[in-house]
């Protein structure tokens, strides 16, 4: 057998701290963010703008985020972004975190969404950097003339406080969720308004939506608003509402 040299097996062990080596099969890189919009959407079919407003510049840790649409009353469900480390379960050391993106994980199940592939590698980029980022989503045929729920479900590591303790909480505090709903006719709707409406378990035993806020704190400032805006089909890329 040969033996590996001093740099090589430096790089091994390198690559065992982050995480491990996988065949380059096996590898689904996050790509980079080089601008501040994700998706496109054509005046051919109805589309949506979902703008998300947050500073990560200052965040100790980046946040990971998923958003998803429901077609009320339906099974239709769809992911329509997911950062990089819950689209791929990759947590550095950890090998799995259910806490980071509860009610999105209880989605994915439901949707089949693998944690390798091009179905996710088409959904997902590393967390951006900055305050201001877009995503473009173009509403498929089975969403089109129902009422659609929006949602977006933001989480941070560690960021405990007096309700939820490192010892009560091993990640801190729970995912928040916020939710937009618009009807995906023939008419534009008025820029739903996002709310949040609850967060998810806080360690992930399930992907139930908990209405009670009354233990968070500072994660509520992750996003400093979510804003929607519907288009249906025909008409220019929806305007962007101010910040």
């Amino acid at each position: 057998m040969k033996k590996l040299g001093s740099v090589g097996s430096l790089a091994i062990a390198l690559a065992m701290l982050c995480g491990g080596t996988r065949s380059s099969a096996q590898q689904s890189p996050c790509p980079d963010v080089l601008n501040d919009t994700f998706g496109s959407a054509s005046g051919a079919g109805p589309h949506v703008e979902i703008r998300i407003l947050f500073d990560s510049t200052s965040a100790r840790h980046l946040p990971t985020f998923a958003v998803w649409a429901h077609a009320a009353g339906t099974d239709s469900v769809q992911t329509i972004y997911v950062t990089c480390k819950g689209a791929y379960d990759r947590w550095g050391r950890a090998v799995s975190r259910p806490s980071a993106l509860p009610v999105w994980s209880g989605v994915r199940r439901d949707e089949g969404l693998a944690t390798s592939g091009d179905e996710i590698d088409a959904l997902t980029t590393a967390t951006p950097r900055g305050r201001d980022f877009t995503i473009r989503w173009a509403v498929p045929p089975e969403f089109r003339g129902k009422q659609v729920d929006l949602y977006v479900e933001v989480n941070v590591s560690f960021d405990y406080n007096e309700h939820y303790t490192q010892d009560e909480a091993p990640n801190g505090q729970p995912s928040l969720v916020w939710r937009a709903s618009f009807h995906a006719g023939d008419q534009p709707a008025a820029n739903p308004i996002a709310l949040l409406i609850g967060h998810g378990e806080v360690r992930g035993a399930n992907a139930t939506i908990d209405p009670d806020l009354s233990g968070i704190t500072t994660a509520r400032d992750l996003f400093r608003s979510v804003q929607v805006s519907y288009r249906p089909a025909g008409t220019a890329p929806p305007p962007r509402p101010p910040r």
